[in-house]
């Protein structure tokens, strides 16, 4: 609600209820998500494990071995993704410093694969190691459809129909391991028309919002 208040640019409405004066299972409820809240809270306030044994805490310049390394990540597969008028589905993910891509040729397209079975499995790599990594750094991801073509007078276009973006290290400066999985936010309307460059990220995406 919040993320969709934001995007849209649109006032956000909060009711606040005094927990005391809430009776059966809505004082339940709130105790619950207020139980929930705390909990997120001090999780989040954990320092992220980097490897080495579970309570070992290792920033990515302390270990010369992973320093040196690449930066990759790995497309695993889509949910949701819909069929009909479109036939074949495709990522673009940039590696981006605030709205500037870190370095020249830092987006990178992964390949085209399936509506009905959006499985890729491919790894992507980019020119950079992740001692060179500045710590602000985001990727930011578009998704893009091929449009079905079902007459000669149907353009052969790709569509961008949603972004997403995710920061690389967390609040503790510790690379962000494991998998991810990513909500794509519908690309911006004007007008009946998309809002997006040639590689689909608009300026609220490229902003980090």
């Amino acid at each position: 609600y919040v993320q969709t208040c934001l995007r849209l640019d649109k006032p956000l409405y909060f009711k606040l209820i005094n927990i005391e004066s809430a009776t059966g299972n809505g004082k339940k409820r709130c105790i619950a998500m207020i139980h929930e809240a705390i909990k997120q809270e001090e999780e989040r306030k954990k320092p992220q494990k980097f490897g080495g044994r579970s309570n070992e805490i290792r920033h990515v310049w302390n270990e010369k071995d992973i320093a040196c390394r690449y930066f990759s990540l790995r497309i695993l597969s889509g949910q949701l993704i819909p069929a009909g008028e479109f036939d074949e589905v495709k990522i673009m993910i940039g590696l981006y410093h605030g709205t500037q891509p870190l370095f020249s040729g830092s987006i990178i397209e992964s390949r085209s694969v399936d509506t009905l079975n959006p499985d890729w499995q491919q790894e992507i790599k980019f020119d950079i190691t992740l001692v060179n990594l500045p710590p602000a750094s985001k990727l930011c991801c578009s998704i893009h459809f091929h449009r079905r073509r079902t007459s000669l007078l149907n353009s052969d276009e790709w569509i961008c129909i949603g972004w997403a973006n995710l920061n690389v290290f967390n609040h503790n400066s510790c690379l962000i391991q494991g998998r991810q999985k990513v909500r794509f936010w519908s690309t911006e309307m004007n007008n009946g028309k998309m809002i997006s460059s040639m590689y689909g990220f608009n300026e609220r995406a490229l902003a980090g919002l």
